[in-house]
């Protein structure tokens, strides 16, 4: 009977354990795969998130290395604009100081040429100017009539001199053409009496003597009256005159000298 118990028993009693085993080997399996898993995506998603992390700092690092090419290509360009700025700067001062050289000059340039001027206007001959044939410049008051003094003055006002006779060829020269201008008048030149009456001491205008034996004076000459005259109904020789009388005169240009 208990042979009988076993049979029916024995089979549905040893089956069951093993499957359990089974279970739980399966259970632990696939946790450990979850876990794999979750490892796997959390290494994934670090492993991203560094990559995108590099890419990004890689991105940063080459913009950072491009604004440092421009900065330092702009310091380079700021250089030579300073080195520019500097020979730009260099020439404005040559250029200034030719300029002011050059203003120099052209002032200097201008005060030759108004000396230049009053040169030309004294050496031209003005239409009541003539040069005669000794080469001097002269101008003969006529008609007008003034006495020595006058006559002196009026000859400085238009810049001349009352003639100055050195010899006989000027004396002659002045008497042809005082002549000329009427044949029966009397003329001043600047030959004065400085002494008295009792000495004769005559002296031209340019400072040069005249002396009493002088070949230039008409033989009855009167030397007492003070002044010299040109008589043109008369011989090309000097006459005495009074200085006080009004008569027509000679001015003679009197050529500048200069010093080197």
């Amino acid at each position: 009977m208990d042979g009988g118990y076993e049979d029916v028993a024995g089979p549905s009693t040893r089956n069951p354990l093993p499957r359990r085993v089974n279970k739980k080997k399966k259970s632990c399996s696939a946790l450990i795969v979850l876990k794999v898993a979750f490892v796997l995506c959390a290494l994934s998603y670090v492993v991203g998130t560094c990559l995108v992390n590099y890419l990004l700092v890689a991105k940063v690092c080459t913009n950072l290395r491009t604004a440092f090419e421009k900065i330092h290509l702009m310091t380079n360009e700021t250089d030579q604009l300073n080195k520019s700025f500097n020979e730009l700067a260099f020439l404005n001062d040559e250029v200034t100081k030719e300029k002011n050289l050059l203003q120099g000059l052209l002032l200097n340039a201008t005060k030759e040429n108004d000396v230049l001027k009053k040169e030309v206007q004294m050496f031209r001959i003005p239409p009541t100017f003539q040069k005669l044939s000794n080469g001097k410049i002269y101008h003969f008051a006529y008609p007008t009539q003034a006495n020595w003094i006058e006559a002196k003055e009026r000859c400085a006002t238009m810049g001349l001199r009352l003639a100055s006779l050195k010899n006989l060829t000027d004396l002659k020269v002045i008497f042809n053409k005082t002549k000329e201008i009427h044949e029966n008048s009397w003329w001043f030149v600047s030959a004065r009496n400085y002494g008295n009456q009792n000495q004769s001491d005559f002296k031209w205008l340019d400072g040069s003597r005249l002396e009493s034996n002088s070949s230039m004076w008409h033989k009855d000459a009167d030397k007492k009256l003070g002044c010299t005259e040109i008589i043109t109904n008369q011989t090309d020789k000097l006459h005495g005159g009074k200085c006080s009388d009004k008569h027509h005169f000679v001015c003679e240009f009197e050529f500048p000298t200069k010093s080197y």
